[in-house]
């Protein structure tokens, strides 16, 4: 049930999803680089947030957000 809500919260026409690259405008809030992690930029519900992914994959992967 909670993968089927998230998949439709993510489809609907309100939510967007970006990786981020060098430059564009979603950098994330605490500075993570693109160039040490894979970033992506989520807006849901009227809310931003990011996932990041540290290439080496030493760190484990984290999640914030911002209202």
């Amino acid at each position: 049930k909670a993968r089927r809500r998230l998949l439709q919260t993510l489809n609907g026409p309100a939510s967007f999803i970006a990786m981020v690259r060098p430059y564009s405008q979603y950098q994330p809030g605490n500075g993570e680089t693109v160039e040490k992690n894979w970033v992506f930029f989520v807006r849901v519900g009227g809310s931003s947030y990011w996932a990041v992914v540290e290439r080496s994959g030493k760190k484990a992967p984290y999640v914030y957000g911002m209202d």
